[in-house]
């Protein structure tokens, strides 16, 4: 009955529909930010649009309209309307004269106070010294292979990492990736970091040791991902595969489940019947050849 109660309250219904407006939000940036392709820029772009978006939100204006919307989602529910609480007598030290004349001044505080610490978390998050180097780092690389000035990024990259890189070899070697890479690519193709990644698997190893300073940078941006949601991910691929009924399992075959589990999207390309058959090929073949050593 106590849960109940709660849930018919008018504070409840606040929350609710407050918290839908924010997470609503913030869940479409979560899921955007977390496919695997989406860079460090892209998503910090793409949070610096939530983040105005919901600066929109934060004003009288949108307010109003968001304490209608409260005041029917009531009506139909059939909740007790908003009242003020009853005033608690406070210290004369501690009183500052104000106090709301109504509901809707009441839950006003509440509602940008929420809206406040959304957005400053959100920032806080996305504008970091350190995202914004790695920020910078693949916008060397991608303003490289599409042989465009780059020199802001070359700087800002190299003053952080100062002797891990020989400068002038990275700068002559960006020039020669330029030329190599540019050719390939087809009129107005977005580029991201995976293109640039296949491009190295295709090369030679005398070929890479021509452009191993890159080769360095682009093997820094692999190690760290814009986000943390494919580790995530592998964390619980293994709650899925290894159970409580799956308690006695080895270590070698947990790993070969994860694999086959983890990259899926290469499994569902296997053709496990064909496979079979070739493994049963090569076993009665095997049997046959022992067989023959016995003169059987």
């Amino acid at each position: 009955m106590a849960v109940l109660s709660l849930k018919c309250s008018f504070d409840f219904a606040f929350g609710t529909i407050l918290g839908e407006l924010i997470l609503s939000h913030s869940d479409n940036l979560s899921r955007t930010i977390q496919t695997k392709s989406t860079s460090a820029s892209e998503a910090q772009q793409i949070a610096k649009l939530v983040i105005t978006t919901m600066q929109q939100i934060h004003q009288d204006k949108q307010y109003d309209l968001f304490w209608e919307k409260l005041l029917k989602f009531t009506d139909i529910m059939d909740i007790s309307p908003p009242h003020l609480p009853r005033r608690k007598r406070r210290p004369a030290r501690l009183v500052d004269g104000h106090y709301p004349g109504s509901a809707k001044d009441f839950y006003w505080q509440q509602y940008f106070e929420a809206l406040d610490n959304a957005i400053n978390c959100l920032i806080h998050r996305f504008d970091q010294p350190g995202y914004k180097t790695y920020s910078n780092l693949e916008q060397l690389l991608i303003k490289a292979s599409k042989q465009e000035e780059f020199e802001d990024e070359f700087q800002v990259v190299t003053d952080f990492y100062k002797n891990d890189f020989n400068k002038d070899v990275l700068r002559a070697q960006f020039i020669t990736f330029g030329v190599d890479f540019n050719p390939k690519l087809q009129a107005d193709q977005e580029v991201t970091i995976f293109d640039i990644k296949d491009h190295f698997t295709t090369l030679s190893s005398s070929h890479r040791n021509l452009l191993n300073e890159v080769m360095k940078l682009l093997q820094l941006i692999l190690i760290m991902p814009a986000t943390n949601s494919s580790s995530e991910r592998s964390f619980s691929a293994l709650r899925r595969v290894k159970t409580y009924l799956r308690g006695t399992m080895l270590q070698g075959r947990l790993n070969n489940l994860m694999v086959l589990h983890v990259h899926h999207h290469r499994t569902d390309l296997l053709n496990l019947l064909k496979k079979w058959q070739m493994n049963l090929f090569q076993t009665v073949n095997t049997d046959c050849v022992y067989l023959e050593d016995f003169n059987c």
